[in-house]
C-alpha cells in the first residue's frame, strides 16, 4: 500500500541532498574565497573536494535513516536528530581525512561544513514542513483515517487529531460499534486506523485487524495505564542474569544535568523578569495593602521532603482561617480582583522560580501538593506517591496536556508517572516550550 505521504518522503530526500550540496559548497567558498580566512598556503581545487562529496551525502542519508529522521516526529526531536547526525558525520569526515592522505583537507573547512550542514538542512526541513502544513490545511495529501476508541476518550482524540497532523478523520467508532468496521473501511476509503484501547479492551485489537484486513495501516495510541511500567534493563549479579527495574532516569549524572539546567535557566528568568516582579509587587500593595506580597505554603516534593512554596498572593489575608484547606475555584470569593488576573495568566506562579533556584523544586515535574491533600489521596489513588520520586515542578507533562485545576486527578497522576519513567532533558525543553505557548496563546 502506498501511503498518501509517500510523496513527501521522496521530496524530503531530494531537499536534503540539495541543501547538503549547498552547505558543502558554501563552506568551501566561505573558507577559501570569502577573504575572511588565511589562504597563504594556497587555494585547493573544488574538484579535489567534490570527490568526497558523494561519500558525505551518502553517509548523511544513511545516518538520517538510522536516527529515524524520515518518519513523523515532533519538530524538536527532528532538529535534535539533525544535530546528532551532523555531529556524527563530522567525526566520520575527520576520521576519513586522517586515513586518506592523498588530499589534505582543511580542518577549518570540515568544522564549517558541520555547522553549515546543520543550519542548511534544518532550514530546508523547516521550509518543507511549512509547505506540508500548507497543503495539509487545504486538504491535500491527507491520510484518510478512522478512529477507534472507548467512549470516554473518543471525543477528546477526535478534536486533537487535526488536519495539521496530516490526517483527515472521516469517521470515529466506539468499541461497541465494531460491527460497522468492515463497511466503514470499504465505503469511506480508509487508509489508516488509529486505535486507542484501555487495557481491559486490548483483546479486541486482533478482532479489529481481522475485520479491517491488511489493506490499511494501523497506529496505536497507548493508554496511560499501559505505560505505567518500570524501565527494564538486563544486568547481572555475578554470573546470574537479572532484569533491573528502573523507576526513573533521574539519578546520577542525569540528576546533576537536570539540576544544572534548572539552576542556570531559573537564574536567567529571575534576572530577565525582575522588572515584572517589581511591577506586580507594587500593584499587590496598592490594591490589597493589608496582606503580604508573597504567599508561602508548605508543599511536599522529592522523597516526601516538605518545603515552603512561594507565590504572589492572590487571596485576601488569612483566606483559610474559616474554611480550612480547600482548592480554589473560578468563583472563589476569597480571591481579590488583581488575584483573579494573576491566576488566569499564571503570573502568580512566577516566584516559584526562586524555589527552583534554591533547589526546592525543578522547572519541570509533577506539581507539588500540600500534606493535607497527600494524606487524602495516597490511599485513594494508585501510583499517587510515585510522584515524589522526583522534585516537584512549576509545570509538567500533565499541565501541558490540559490536566490542571479541577481536572481528573487520575489522568494527572498517569501523566506524572509517564514523565518520571520517560524523563529526558529534551522532554523538559519540550514541556517548557509548550508551557510558554499555552501562556501566550491560550484563550483566557
Amino acid at each position: 500500500m502506498i501511503r498518501k505521504d509517500s510523496w513527501f518522503l521522496l521530496v524530503m530526500h531530494f531537499i536534503d541532498i540539495i541543501f547538503l550540496l549547498a552547505a558543502y559548497l558554501f563552506s568551501f567558498w566561505f573558507r577559501f574565497y570569502s577573504g575572511i580566512f588565511d589562504v597563504s598556503k594556497g587555494t585547493p581545487l573544488l574538484s579535489d573536494y567534490v570527490e568526497s562529496l558523494v561519500l558525505i551525502v551518502a553517509v548523511y542519508l544513511i545516518v538520517f535513516h538510522f536516527f529515524h529522521l524520515y518518519k513523523k516526529e515532533q519538530i524538536f526531536e527532528e532538529y535534535y536528530g539533525l544535530f546528532k547526525s551532523a555531529l556524527f558525520v563530522f567525526f566520520v569526515f575527520m576520521t576519513f581525512t586522517f586515513i586518506q592522505r592523498e588530499i589534505s583537507y582543511s580542518r577549518l573547512f570540515i568544522a564549517l561544513s558541520f555547522a553549515s550542514s546543520f543550519f542548511f538542512i534544518s532550514s530546508g526541513r523547516f521550509i518543507l514542513n511549512r509547505f506540508k502544513r500548507f497543503f495539509y490545511y487545504r486538504g491535500y495529501f491527507l491520510t484518510r483515517a478512522l478512529l477507534i476508541s472507548d467512549q470516554h476518550s473518543l471525543s477528546y482524540l477526535f478534536q486533537h487529531i487535526t488536519r495539521n497532523t496530516g490526517y483527515l478523520l472521516v469517521e470515529k467508532l466506539s468499541l461497541s460499534s465494531l460491527k460497522r468496521l468492515e463497511s466503514v473501511v470499504r465505503e469511506k476509503f480508509i487508509d489508516e486506523i488509529i486505535i486507542h484501547l484501555p487495557r481491559e479492551q486490548q483483546s479486541k485489537l486482533l478482532d479489529i485487524i481481522h475485520r479491517a484486513g491488511y489493506r490499511v495501516a494501523y497506529t496505536l495510541i497507548p493508554h496511560y495505564t499501559d505505560i505505567l511500567t518500570k524501565r527494564i534493563t538486563p544486568s547481572s549479579i555475578g554470573s546470574i542474569s537479572v532484569l533491573k527495574l528502573e523507576t526513573s532516569q533521574l539519578h546520577g549524572s542525569n540528576a546533576l544535568l537536570k539540576r544544572l539546567f534548572d539552576f542556570f535557566l531559573s537564574l536567567f528568568f529571575i534576572i530577565f523578569l525582575s522588572p515584572l516582579f517589581l511591577f506586580i509587587s507594587i500593584f499587590i500593595k496598592l490594591l490589597s495593602p493589608k496582606g503580604h506580597i508573597f504567599y508561602k505554603q508548605e508543599r511536599v516534593s522529592y522523597n516526601y521532603k516538605p518545603f515552603k512554596l512561594y507565590k504572589f498572593r492572590t487571596m485576601i489575608p488569612d483566606a483559610e482561617h474559616l474554611t480550612g484547606p480547600k482548592w480554589a475555584d473560578n468563583n472563589d470569593s476569597r480571591i481579590y480582583p488583581l488575584g483573579k488576573f494573576l491566576r488566569r495568566t499564571n503570573l502568580d506562579e512566577l516566584p516559584q522560580l526562586l524555589n527552583v533556584f534554591l533547589g526546592h523544586m525543578s522547572l519541570v515535574g509533577p506539581r507539588p501538593e500540600r500534606p493535607f491533600f497527600i494524606q487524602q489521596f495516597k490511599d485513594q489513588l494508585p501510583h499517587y506517591l510515585e510522584r515524589h520520586a522526583v522534585k516537584g515542578g512549576i509545570t509538567g507533562w500533565a499541565q501541558v496536556n490540559g490536566y490542571y485545576g479541577n481536572t481528573s486527578l487520575e489522568e494527572r497522576i498517569k501523566c506524572d508517572v509517564f514523565y518520571i519513567e520517560n524523563w529526558s532533558l529534551l522532554l523538559d525543553i519540550k514541556i517548557i516550550l509548550r508551557t510558554l505557548k499555552l501562556i501566550f496563546f491560550r484563550k483566557h
